[in-house]
């Protein structure tokens, strides 16, 4: 049985759309998002580099899901569900992240949005490896993903991976809906 329980700081150290562009212009930059998923080898990302808000742009799959069950299925989760609408990450120069996480769970069959919150933790990187540390009761965790940074027509991206050993982790799933043959998620935030 599949869980699928999205939590950023843990599984990705770790949409909005941009409401202003046209549906064609927006499929032209996700086109172009796309191609750059080898983003992740030998980057050398500084501090500096990170320092913003990010939002969330895409949730790419390596299969399509019908979540909202209306017969249409997409690679980019964020087309099925407004579940994850609101995912930021907000890197400050000292050392500091504030992030918005959600978790998507099934419960009887059908899909529920629950656990939307705020968290603060600290990050470092090194090279293009992102380490973010956060208290969970009396103890510290610190987890670290490899990361992606690329720029289409001059908007910056921060790509992290979810490989098939985290899915898993990710969403809360009884083991037979759309989201059970996940085996890789790529997360796509976008500065502001």
């Amino acid at each position: 049985m599949k869980k699928i329980a999205l939590n950023l700081f843990a599984l990705t150290i770790t949409a909005a759309l941009l409401v202003s562009c046209s549906s064609e212009s927006v499929n032209d930059e996700m086109t172009s998002l796309n191609s750059t998923t080898n983003v992740f080898e030998k980057q050398d990302i500084r501090q500096n580099d990170l320092v913003g808000t990010w939002k969330i742009k895409a949730m790419n799959s390596d299969v399509a899901v019908d979540l909202d069950a209306d017969g249409t299925s997409n690679t980019n989760i964020l087309e099925e569900t407004t579940c994850f609408d609101n995912l930021f990450f907000n890197f400050n120069a000292e050392g500091g992240v504030l992030a918005h996480q959600a978790r998507l769970n099934f419960v009887d069959g059908e899909m529920q949005c629950d656990g939307e919150g705020d968290y603060a933790a600290t990050y470092e990187v090194a090279g293009n490896e992102l380490s973010v540390s956060f208290q969970s009761g009396e103890t510290t965790l610190t987890f670290t993903k490899t990361i992606g940074l690329s720029t289409v027509d001059g908007a910056m991206y921060l790509h992290v991976a979810i490989e098939d050993y985290e899915v898993e982790e990710l969403v809360k799933d009884p083991g037979n809906t759309s989201v059970s043959s996940i085996n890789r998620i790529e997360m796509i935030y976008k500065k502001q």
